[in-house]
């Protein structure tokens, strides 16, 4: 038995049109993933990129729906219709409007924690030591 994958309901122009304007922008958009659909490739509360880039099969991509951006992976273009889902879950594949594409992922930063700041600086440090006692 096939899966019946709904057509997407429009996305509310205004709010696509001004994500489009700042992706296209020289530092692009940043945003804040907010789900775990991405699993390992982009964790929740991961910054990401987004440039107002043609996107190709297998490229993270923003897409605007009905209620929020949605962060997930391009797995295959249909017509004028791509096929996306998330890394961690095949379950939430679901069709986007070509016009409903915001960008592509460019980048993924995480902000680090207190832990991993004091170990970078604890290694630079035992670093220098090691070089002034030789």
């Amino acid at each position: 038995m096939q899966r019946q994958i709904p057509l997407p309901a429009p996305a509310p122009i205004q709010t696509v049109a001004s994500l489009k304007r700042k992706a296209a922008t020289r530092g692009g958009l940043r945003a804040v993933c907010a789900g775990d659909s991405m699993g390992s490739t982009v964790t929740f509360g991961q910054s990401v990129v987004v440039k107002s880039l043609t996107p190709q099969v297998g490229d993270v991509v923003l897409f605007a729906s009905n209620q929020e951006p949605i962060l997930h992976r391009l797995v295959a273009r249909v017509g004028t219709y791509f096929l996306h889902a998330g890394d961690g879950s095949v379950s939430s594949a679901s069709l986007a409007r070509e016009r409903d594409v915001i960008g592509v992922a460019i980048g993924f930063y995480r902000k680090p924690t207190l832990r991993q700041r004091y170990l970078a600086v604890k290694r630079v440090a035992a670093g220098i030591l090691n070089r002034i006692a030789s």
